[in-house]
């Protein structure tokens, strides 16, 4: 971006110099939750359960991380996405975890995951001598649903960046 500014128009970099540019912070989780509640009731939606409400919430706590996270924007257009799932099943007033994009017999994230998980899964199935990573991946999934029960997973906190993998 600065460099756009300085190269592509240097007018542009005077008149908005990026040093005096606004910053906002993020909004707290209980900043995000009353927001997710407020505008959903704004839109005539009620939640249907605690859990559901607490789903949208770790969806907005994982977007958080990336760089161009909105607040306010964020909770909008998560609920321009569910108001488009709602609207498709008819009458409902409720959100409920499909609405999000979210599976019920998931194991912690979306049918989109699951899918994927699955995808893998067959893959992994073809490689020779793959058994030690599968049973590497089935023991990290393990420990993640283990600290995730404990409470010991914080979802809005980035994870601790690790080398090559492979």
């Amino acid at each position: 971006m600065f460099k756009m500014l300085r190269e592509a128009n240097p007018g542009l970099q005077r008149r908005f110099s990026p040093e005096s540019a606004f910053h906002f912070a993020d909004f707290s989780d209980e900043q995000l939750e009353e927001l997710l509640h407020r505008t959903a009731a704004a839109a005539g939606l009620k939640w249907s359960s605690r859990k559901v409400r607490k789903a949208a919430l770790g969806l907005l706590i994982r977007e958080r991380i990336q760089p161009n996270f909105g607040n306010a924007g964020s909770v909008n257009s998560l609920l321009g996405r569910v108001k488009s799932a709602v609207a498709a099943r008819g009458d409902a007033r409720e959100i409920i975890l499909a609405d999000l994009g979210l599976d019920e017999n998931a194991a912690g994230g979306s049918a989109k995951t699951e899918a994927l998980l699955a995808e893998v899964e067959a893959e992994m199935s073809e490689l020779f001598k793959a058994e030690h990573l599968r049973a590497h991946f089935d023991d990290l999934a393990a420990r993640l649903t283990t600290l995730e029960k404990d409470g010991e997973l914080d979802a809005s906190r980035p994870a601790d960046k690790v080398g090559s993998y492979v």
